[in-house]
């Protein structure tokens, strides 16, 4: 049934200008990546919201935590949605639909993630941070941060 939901999402992207397609699993809205880089960047204290270039508002929180992440991109799914300190930073993304925390940054200090994480979210997804490459194709994953961060989110919905 999974790759029945792939291939159908796959199907209705082609073509696509959308940076999200919505599709249905067990009636709950999936988001799925499609190619759209760029979008406008808004923060608030630890939340964030970016509205891509097709007009889909992508939006959701920043935690700085002492819990370490495992890697850039790192599914972590034991992180609370509680108020914590540290210097590492996870992003969760809260609409269009809700994904668990992806570890996207360490700080060197607890003030600095506190200044920083929800801006390193909302650039990681609206494919602008620094060392990202252009998303033009989902051939270079592997070496494409904001692709890796992006589909880390989108893997992880819940």
């Amino acid at each position: 049934m999974k790759k029945l939901i792939l291939i159908i999402c796959g199907i209705m992207m082609i073509g696509s200008s959308f940076g999200i397609t919505m599709c249905k699993k067990n009636n709950v809205a999936v988001a799925v990546l499609n190619k759209v880089v760029g979008g406008t960047l808004t923060t608030s204290g630890m939340t964030w919201s970016v509205a891509m270039t097709d007009g889909v508002t992508v939006h959701g929180r920043a935690l700085c935590t002492s819990l370490q992440g495992t890697g850039f991109g790192v599914v972590n799914t034991a992180i609370a949605d509680t108020v914590d300190s540290g210097v590492n930073c996870f992003c969760k993304m809260m609409g269009p639909a809700t994904s668990y925390w992806v570890f996207a940054n360490e700080y060197a200090d607890a003030t600095a993630c506190d200044s920083g994480c929800a801006s390193v979210c909302g650039n990681y997804m609206a494919g602008t941070a620094t060392g990202c490459a252009a998303i033009v194709t989902m051939e270079d994953e592997a070496t494409d941060m904001c692709l890796k961060f992006r589909s880390a989110v989108y893997d992880s919905i819940w």
